[in-house]
């Protein structure tokens, strides 16, 4: 058991490590525009990268596909509060902030390989085409958001409706995209929750609200591997009575992942004794 005074404009912040908090206050005293921030970390890291294909196969084969990314991790989830007040504030306001944390983009999927060589018939007098390329691996699906923090209020004196739920809300991604910190990929952008008007006051007011994780974008797909003595366009005369062979078609790029889901609103529960 503790007293906690919150001066005006303070927001309360946890080490991302910690998953739970039991809190027991006897004297609660925050002041106007007061925040206990909930969050636990910016995006998840990607998926692993697909590996690019190896090697090359026989004659007018086609080449290996590369391997898919894996998928993006999940966000983290808002920190778990449980929090018992004995002795209600009568002034100030306070916003406890849930939000959950976006997932991790998904893997990059690798590129194929260089298709098969073209062969001229020989002693079997089979001519073959070059290969096409092997097939760009699948990007890794982006991972899913985290959900919004869960919490359970205690309070000895009932407030009325001086505390309110304001449930959460959707991912806000704004703008649309925006460009990766390294320079290369574009991404779904991303913003934090804003503070809503009603926790501004000064009558001892909390409430509840945030938004929840997004799912973040899945991995670009991988590129189709060069066909075999290509571009197939190339072609090569292959001697009297056999016909001439040309060179293979690139393979096809790999299916870029799926976005991943939104984290889901936790449950919020308000017990006055």
């Amino acid at each position: 058991m503790t007293d906690v005074v919150l001066p005006d404009n303070f927001t309360l912040n946890f080490d991302k490590a910690i998953t739970v908090v039991n809190w027991k206050i006897q004297n609660f005293k925050f002041g106007k525009n007061c925040t206990i921030d909930l969050f636990r970390g910016e995006p998840s890291p990607a998926g692993i990268n697909g590996s690019n294909a190896q090697g090359q196969p026989s004659y007018g084969e086609e080449g290996f596909a590369g391997g898919r990314g894996g998928d993006g991790p999940p966000g983290k989830n808002g920190i778990t509060l449980n929090l018992s007040i004995f002795d209600y504030p009568k002034t100030g306001s306070l916003w406890i902030r849930t939000d959950g944390a976006p997932g991790g983009k998904g893997g990059n999927g690798g590129s194929g390989g260089l298709g098969g060589g073209w062969h001229c018939g020989g002693r079997e007098n089979i001519s073959k085409d070059g290969g096409r390329g092997g097939r760009g691996g699948a990007g890794g699906n982006g991972g899913r958001g985290g959900d919004t923090a869960r919490v359970v209020i205690h309070v000895k004196a009932a407030p009325g409706t001086l505390i309110r739920n304001e449930n959460c809300g959707s991912p806000s991604l704004n703008p649309p995209k925006l460009w990766h910190p390294d320079h290369k990929s574009m991404v779904i952008g991303w913003r934090r929750s804003v503070r809503p008007p009603n926790t501004y006051g000064n009558e001892g007011t909390i409430v509840i609200w945030g938004v929840r994780g997004p799912g973040w974008i899945g991995g670009d797909g991988g590129r189709g591997g060069m066909g075999g003595d290509g571009p197939s366009t190339h072609q090569h005369y292959c001697g009297f009575l056999l016909r001439d062979v040309y060179g293979g078609d690139d393979g096809p790029d790999g299916n870029p992942g799926n976005v991943g889901q939104a984290g889901n609103c936790s449950k919020v529960e308000i017990r006055q004794e």
